[in-house]
């Protein structure tokens, strides 16, 4: 099983990117890349590693001077292809074993 990763960050008075690119070099230890600005992505992240560099992350932008104005972190799992893994039970199926039960 791997993970989809999405983040979304945003930082106030980050004097010359400093903490960006910091932040940019941990996440890519993941290979959680950047999309466009304050977007970073890996669609099937090994989870030790995501949750390595994610912690890594965190600790870097609580430890830093500049604030923090939001974090929107996103995880899912997925197959090895980056595929989302199917639930245990469809709504097809619930709904057809739910109907099932009412008939009895």
């Amino acid at each position: 099983m791997k993970w989809r990763v999405i983040v979304r960050v945003s930082y106030d008075k980050d004097k010359k990117s400093k903490l960006r690119n910091a932040v940019k070099k941990i996440l890519k230890s993941a290979n959680i890349g950047n999309r466009s600005t304050g977007h970073w992505r890996n669609e099937s992240a090994d989870p030790s590693d995501a949750a390595d560099a994610l912690a890594a992350a965190l600790q870097k932008i609580a430890g830093s001077s500049d604030k923090l104005d939001h974090l929107w972190l996103y995880i899912e799992p997925v197959d090895d292809q980056g595929r989302l893994i199917a639930k245990t039970q469809s709504t097809s199926a619930r709904k057809t074993a739910k109907a099932s039960t009412k008939k009895q």
